[in-house]
Formats: C-alpha cells, structure tokens, sequence
C-alpha cells in the first residue's frame, strides 16, 4: 500500500475544531448583525472555516479578516449596481 501525503490543509476537521469555528461564526454573526441562516452568513461560515484551515486560531483576528472581506464585497457589489442601476445582472 502507498502512503498518502495530506496536507494540514486536507485533514479533516476535528469535533473541538468545528466547536471553535461554530463559536467564532456564531460570534461574527452577531457583531455584524448577519442571520445565520442567510445565504451571507453561508459565505462567512465558508471563510471561517478557510482561514482557521490556514491557521487563524484567535476569534478576534477571524472577525477582522472577515469583516474586510465582507466590506470588499458589498464595496464590489455597490459599484455593480452604479454600473447596472436597472438591476440588471452580468452574466458571465
């Protein structure tokens, strides 16, 4: 049998690992005022979880990273809207 070389990256994550990132949405969630059931507080979940798989360990420093993603964002879609006021939307 080969051995198989995962990174950290690919490992799954572990009961205390989803208890943790559970904790850090659940806290995001509020600061920002974001339903956790929404399709935006999806997209966080997903990013929370990205950046604790590359090491972001501190609730404070996941907040901060994805509150600038999540000002990115609404900066890009604002400006998607100023360029398509009658709510067209781009296809790609």
């Amino acid at each position: 049998m080969t051995a198989q070389i995962f990174s950290a990256h690919d490992q799954p994550l572990s009961p205390e690992d989803l208890n943790f990132c559970k904790a850090a949405f659940d806290q995001i969630c509020r600061a920002q005022r974001v339903d956790p059931t929404t399709g935006e507080a999806n997209d966080m979940a997903v990013l929370v979880i990205e950046l604790y798989r590359q090491g972001i360990r501190d609730c404070d420093q996941l907040a901060s990273l994805i509150g600038k993603a999540d000002e990115e964002h609404h900066r890009k879609r604002g400006a998607l809207a100023a360029n398509y006021p009658s709510g067209e939307e781009v296809r790609g």
